[in-house]
């Protein structure tokens, strides 16, 4: 009897010292996380101090920690004409972060069985020329394999092209024919040309524009009420205007018809949102966990499908000890006539940085490089 008493109060000393033990370790983990937060929070506005004092920036700043919001900032002005200051609800083109959503459309119509990730381009498109239509599959239009050439393969593609309306197969004919880079899967080279004709694919499957498909299968389910297709004819709140610089005069970036951007950054949306998508592509809510794990397979030139994939090892672990940790992350910029984007993901860890201007040449891929390094450093 006395055995039996000894044992039950042995347990359940081991049990309450284990709670103990427990709640410590999480209140210290929980202690460490606060004060990394902290830490972020004072080096990002230290470096916004220099960096502003040496560059021009408008738009706004989200990182983030899972659902927690650690920097959200926003500087300059959405109109200039009317002094209305950007804001976490301004809403700015993304330009190429619109990649990413492209992608996930493609792999929901994979799971449906609608369209096959080795399919080629003539499996979908008809009266895509057969020179390469049977050729290009796919998997290289969405990892940028395709040697699909980008807009600087044709010659005067801006100033001749850039406030030109266009339908699908008008503009598909712009490049269909001209020579490829390179065989298709053998190198990497990014083309926007490439991902429009991903788009003409979606609606050819689906017998639903870009836009509807994006809306229906993306913006409603997560509830991006503020993020939809670029419309410069509709009246649209909270929407930035873009801007450049000439010879140091602020002025209007020139018009750029969105009809060439479906399904490459035709996009519009704010930091916040931004943030509920990042979130979003944790979870299965889009797609199955083995699809969503194509979105960021590097596969064989480090682009998976709409983000690209780095890995960085930090110098130690947390604990002052020489281990290296890998760290893994997807990152994407975008850019267009007065706006710039910059969004990076981590992979195994929960932070998200967003960085949108409505201002050209911002030169947001050092703000982001300097961002990455504030986050990593602390590991």
């Amino acid at each position: 009897m006395q055995k039996k008493c000894y044992n039950f109060y042995l347990l359940n000393f081991i049990l309450i010292l284990f709670i103990f033990n427990h709640t410590l370790l999480s209140q210290n983990n929980k202690d460490k996380i606060l004060a990394k937060d902290s830490l972020i929070i004072e080096k990002v506005n230290n470096y916004l101090e220099e960096y502003l004092a040496l560059e021009n920036f408008s738009g706004s700043i989200l990182i983030s920690r899972d659902s927690n919001i650690i920097v959200e900032k926003s500087i300059g002005m959405a109109n200039y004409e009317f002094l209305i200051p950007n804001s976490y609800k301004t809403k700015y083109r993304i330009a190429s972060l619109s990649k990413a959503f492209t992608a996930v459309l493609i792999l929901q119509q994979v799971e449906k069985g609608k369209i096959k990730l080795e399919g080629k381009i003539r499996d979908y498109i008809s009266y895509y020329p057969a020179k390469y239509g049977n050729e290009i599959t796919i998997h290289q239009l969405l990892t940028h394999t395709s040697g699909i050439i980008h807009y600087e393969g044709i010659k005067n593609y801006y100033s001749k092209y850039g406030q030109e309306q266009f339908y699908s197969k008008e503009y598909l004919k712009l490049f269909w024919n001209q020579p490829l880079l390179f065989k298709p899967g053998t190198s990497y080279q990014y083309s926007s040309f490439g991902y429009f004709v991903l788009g003409v694919i979606l609606q050819n499957v689906t017998g639903k524009s870009y836009a509807k498909l994006l809306k229906e299968n993306i913006f409603e389910p997560l509830g991006l009420q503020n993020t939809s297709v670029e419309d410069h004819i509709s009246i649209l709140s909270e929407r930035a205007n873009g801007y450049v610089y000439n010879n140091y005069v602020l002025n209007n970036s020139r018009y750029y018809d969105f009809s060439k951007s479906m399904a490459t950054g035709d996009i519009i949306s704010t930091i916040g949102e931004l943030n509920n998508w990042s979130l979003a592509l944790n979870s299965n809510v889009l797609l199955s966990e083995n699809y969503l794990k194509l979105l960021f397979n590097p596969n064989n030139y480090g682009y998976g499908y709409g983000w690209s994939i780095k890995k960085y090892y930090s110098k130690n672990n947390g604990d002052n000890t020489n281990s290296n940790e890998q760290i893994n992350y997807a990152v994407h910029s975008g850019s267009t006539r007065g706006f710039e984007s910059y969004m990076t993901k981590f992979l195994n860890y929960g932070y998200t940085i967003i960085i949108l201007s409505n201002l050209s040449n911002s030169k947001l891929n050092k703000m982001n490089e300097e961002f990455l390094k504030i986050i990593i450093g602390d590991f």
